[in-house]
């Protein structure tokens, strides 16, 4: 079970009323733990988990939002005989998949997503929060019953852009609301069993060192998982001088997320075959439109990607540098483009304005091409053995697709749009035995 509400800052004093009384609302917490040991007390928390969050007013009124959640945390067990506290921290992203609101005790409307038109609460599709967890476990053989205690501290705010009137119809400028949310979840572990090492035999002309560095390459491939930050800008022209200085003066660089499954297939002892299933987060702060006045847009797009990447490291050692390099493909699943309006509208609707990111999918038809194509290339270092690793890596994303529809209403002439994008990310990797 879970207990969540919103935090509310920013307030003006006209809407200090409206908020002041919000109270806490209980859900439903359910997880799938992964958890990987790394370097004897070390520990690698992920998993794939389900909760609602939400907030409650004071007559009764409850929102409940659905969410499936991807967490990575690191820790350290402290063993006390057959029991164990193991103490973690990290982050959590959680994917909207709606739910709803219920006013009073006869009216039910449902809660969506910002590309959910018509809905009567629409709030971010992804949300980021810092996570603090415990886990306390008692043994009973290879079986650990486990209580799990977490907090997530909400870095999205839910109110982005969301309009509110004073008594005399004024606009009051939007607070900043996220989630916090404290969880109690109770469970049991069980051990991912891996094949047993066989002893090696030497067979007759096949002890040299080559054959045994293929033989220790061959054992097995790794598997996990990374995550981290972007930092994406867009490469920008277009035939029209004017609007090509307007949007590149105007352009700032935006910060979003991104999570991958990796698999590292071994190919020798120092080169392998990385494939990953990644998601990603690109675009900017811009001015698409001629406003000189107006703030610049927001373009957040998301995208399923998959990289295919060769991998080399150097050395033998735990500590490993290592570099990577190759080709991604990925395919644009939304976003939201957020941008001042034009003055035509009536207030306050004429200040800010918000679209669903769409891609060229008929027959929706959006402004926006589906397929990107892309290099990677970057480097880290790993810290392991030949079971468990943890890594932190760099890498630069340099596309080759115009992503600029030739329907989008916002440009002048022929332009060209090409995404450049900044990558930290850290994670883990698990070695499986063939």
């Amino acid at each position: 079970m879970n207990s969540s509400n919103w935090v509310v800052s920013d307030r003006s004093p006209a809407l200090s009323n409206t908020f002041k009384d919000i109270r806490a609302v209980r859900g439903f917490s359910f997880e799938v733990p992964l958890e990987v040991d790394v370097l004897g007390r070390g520990r690698v928390a992920t998993g794939l988990g389900f909760t609602q969050k939400g907030w409650g007013w004071p007559n009764s009124d409850v929102y409940r939002c659905n969410y499936i959640q991807l967490p990575l945390s690191l820790g350290y067990s402290v063993p006390f005989g057959r029991f164990a506290v193991t103490p973690t921290v990290g982050a959590v992203a959680s994917a909207n998949v709606r739910g709803r609101y219920t006013w009073g005790n006869d009216f039910t409307t449902p809660t969506g997503r910002w590309t959910d038109e018509g809905t009567f609460i629409r709030l971010p599709d992804v949300e980021l929060a810092l996570l603090a967890r415990t886990q306390f476990t008692y043994a009973i053989g290879q079986t650990r019953l486990a209580l799990d205690v977490s907090y997530q501290y909400g870095l999205t705010n839910g109110m982005f852009n969301t309009i509110f009137t004073d008594v005399n119809g004024a606009t009051v400028q939007s607070p900043r609301a996220s989630q916090r949310t404290f969880a109690v979840q109770l469970g049991y572990t069980l051990p991912l069993s891996r094949a047993e090492r066989k002893p090696e035999v030497k067979q007759p002309g096949h002890d040299s060192l080559a054959h045994q560095e293929d033989e220790k390459a061959s054992r097995g491939i790794w598997i996990g998982q990374h995550g981290g930050l972007t930092r994406s800008t867009i490469a920008f022209s277009s035939s029209a001088a004017e609007e090509d200085a307007r949007i590149n003066g105007g352009a700032a660089p935006l910060l979003g997320a991104t999570s991958a499954l990796v698999v590292r297939l071994p190919l020798g002892e120092h080169f392998a075959l990385q494939p990953e299933l990644a998601f990603s987060q690109k675009g900017w702060n811009c001015r698409w439109f001629s406003r000189p006045t107006s703030a610049n847009d927001l373009l957040r797009m998301n995208y399923v990607e998959l990289p295919l990447l060769a991998y080399r490291d150097f050395g033998n050692g735990r500590l490993k540098p290592y570099a990577l390099a190759g080709p991604t493909i990925a395919m644009g699943i939304g976003g939201r483009h957020t941008y001042g309006g034009f003055g035509n509208y009536p207030a306050p609707y004429a200040n800010y304005q918000m679209d669903a990111v769409l891609f060229d999918d008929v027959p929706r038809g959006g402004y926006f091409n589906m397929w990107d194509l892309s290099a990677q290339i970057g480097g880290g270092v790993q810290l392991g053995d030949d079971r468990h690793a943890l890594f932190l890596e760099v890498r630069y994303q340099h596309s080759f697709t115009d992503f600029t529809s030739e329907k989008a209403p916002w440009v002048v002439s022929d332009p060209k749009s090409y995404h450049r994008n900044w990558m930290v990310d850290m994670g883990y990797l698990l070695r499986w035995k063939r």
